[in-house]
């Protein structure tokens, strides 16, 4: 269920996040206030989706998920490909 699915996730989430910490801070180049910012998102994100899974029924909160997945992976492959064309015409004008 996605009620035993999610702290499961965000259990794995934290080791990736622990290990690009680590490795950002021995590049030496954190950003404080980036860190910051996120973290106040992730408390805020963290207090009210706790709230919001006691109050909706799973198969709204599935597809509330997924929705939010699909959009960041859209955003993800746009971003890809405008960059990718912008270095092909890059190359193309040397």
């Amino acid at each position: 269920t996605m009620k035993k699915a999610a702290p499961t996730s965000q259990f794995i989430l934290l080791f990736a996040s622990l290990s690009g910490i680590i490795v950002h801070s021995i590049l030496g180049h954190p950003d404080f206030m980036q860190a910051g910012l996120l973290a106040i998102g992730a408390f805020i994100g963290g207090l009210v989706g706790a709230r919001l899974s006691l109050d909706i029924k799973e198969r709204y909160l599935q597809f509330l998920v997924s929705s939010i997945i699909i959009l960041a992976a859209i955003k993800l492959f746009i971003d890809s490909a405008t960059e990718n064309l912008f270095l092909i015409g890059m190359l193309s004008q040397n």
